[in-house]
């Protein structure tokens, strides 16, 4: 009897094991494919929304080049997935154009703008062309002129309290997350992912739905 019992145990155990060896492992690693964040941040969206931030800067060619990633991610995101954008503010030309991206979105046009920006540096002619893109407000209401916006509706938005409140709230975000390099996309407030954690932009963007995945079922999302 002991002897059966033995066999019983011995591939009982046999089993448990291989099932260990087959069951799903984490697809990515914290510290390793993505960072908790020490203190994380207050997100700024509802409770009904994952919030995944970008923390980016228009003159950035990177950024340039995860905008165009982050357009065709978007459009197989959840309905539960709130992408905010957040554009750093370093000096008197990133104020700037954070501002002018805050007025698109306020506007309703938030990726048109943010498109414009980056499109005005990046594709602009000379470096000489690039620097000063977009930091005249003269050329900014040109701009919003060609997404079909009047220049006057235009002025007074670029102009409003409640923009240039945003652009200080994204400044008080962007130094939270303590960000020293972009671009940078934060998940939840809790946990933070690079290009070198993720190895790419598209990686980036896998790691985000990954974590996403986990809160939404935490919350009952899904």
């Amino acid at each position: 009897m002991r002897y059966w019992l033995l066999i019983v145990g011995f591939f009982t155990s046999f089993s448990l094991a291989a099932q260990d060896a087959t069951s799903p492992q984490p697809q990515y690693i914290e510290g390793t494919h993505y960072m908790a964040m020490s203190s994380p941040v207050p997100t700024i969206t509802g409770d009904d929304k994952v919030e995944i931030t970008e923390v980016f800067r228009f003159g950035c060619p990177a950024c340039y080049n995860f905008e165009k990633v982050s357009m065709e991610w978007k459009k197989t995101k959840a309905d539960y997935v709130e992408l905010v954008k957040n554009p750093v503010v370093w000096n008197d030309d990133t104020e700037t154009r954070a501002q002018v991206f805050y007025a698109g979105a306020q506007l309703g046009l938030a990726d048109e703008t943010a498109m414009a920006l980056f499109k005005a540096i990046h594709e602009a002619k000379s470096q000489a062309a690039a620097r000063k893109a977009l930091l005249k407000e003269g050329d900014i209401l040109d701009m919003f002129v060609s997404l079909g916006v009047e220049r006057e509706k235009a002025k007074k938005m670029y102009n409003n309290w409640f923009v240039k409140s945003k652009v200080k709230q994204a400044d008080g975000r962007a130094r939270d997350f303590a960000v020293a390099g972009t671009p940078e996309i934060f998940v939840d407030g809790r946990y933070r992912i690079t290009t070198s954690t993720a190895g790419n932009f598209e990686g980036m963007l896998k790691v985000a739905d990954f974590l996403v995945a986990q809160i939404a079922a935490e919350r009952g999302l899904k």
